[in-house]
């Protein structure tokens, strides 16, 4: 609440005092006085909504409009209180949203981590075969051969071809070939499976 301030044209005392002569005048300044009608504001922070002003005004005073002020206050701290409700069930809803994604976030993490896993022992496997099929043709193709370091020169070349598809083969190497689930996982390697707008750090504020 405050006193309203208007525009006034008057005459200073120092102007005056100033003057030497009767018909000499002083001139008027424009300034801003008191005008002595009071003015309330509500100040509230309720979406979509401007902020009401009253006064004293010709045709109505401050305090007739008293009832109307009243009403306004309880208008606006209903909506006040159902937006706040709203706003904490939203974070609610948030923070439930952000406990139910965090555990998903990770499965499907370790998930995609396994399918990577198993579409690399896929390829392994299958060059593995390559390489026994053609060191099974490789071999075939020995048998023409003459004996002596030709022939020698081949078989040697088929016995690495078969023990570099042993090393590769998946099959071959028990100790890999299971579902792994990391120890430790970092949050920012979960955010691409989090939803829009959260973190796995921390929960939403």
């Amino acid at each position: 609440m405050w006193e309203e301030k208007e525009k006034v044209s008057k005459i200073s005392p120092e102007a005056v005092a100033e003057l030497k002569y009767d018909w000499q005048r002083a001139q008027p300044v424009t300034t801003w006085d008191w005008s002595g009608r009071l003015a309330i504001c509500i100040d509230f922070e309720v979406r979509w909504r401007i902020k009401p002003l009253w006064a004293d005004r010709k045709r109505w005073t401050l305090e007739s409009r008293l009832p109307r002020i009243i009403r306004e206050v309880e208008d606006l701290a209903a909506q006040w209180k159902a937006d706040r409700e709203r706003a904490e069930r939203e974070k609610s809803e948030r923070r439930k949203l952000w406990e139910e994604s965090v555990p998903k976030a990770r499965q499907e993490y370790i998930d995609d981590q396994n399918r990577a896993q198993l579409e690399k022992q896929i390829g392994a496997h299958l060059r593995a075969l390559q390489l026994r099929s053609y060191a099974a043709a490789v071999e075939i193709g020995t048998r023409t051969m003459d004996p002596g370091s030709e022939q020698e020169a081949a078989l040697e070349w088929i016995r690495w071809i078969r023990a570099e598809a042993d090393r590769i083969d998946p099959t071959l190497h028990p100790g890999a070939l299971r579902y792994v689930t990391p120890d430790r996982i970092s949050y920012w390697e979960l955010n691409k499976y989090m939803p829009e707008g959260l973190t796995a750090l921390h929960p939403p504020e």
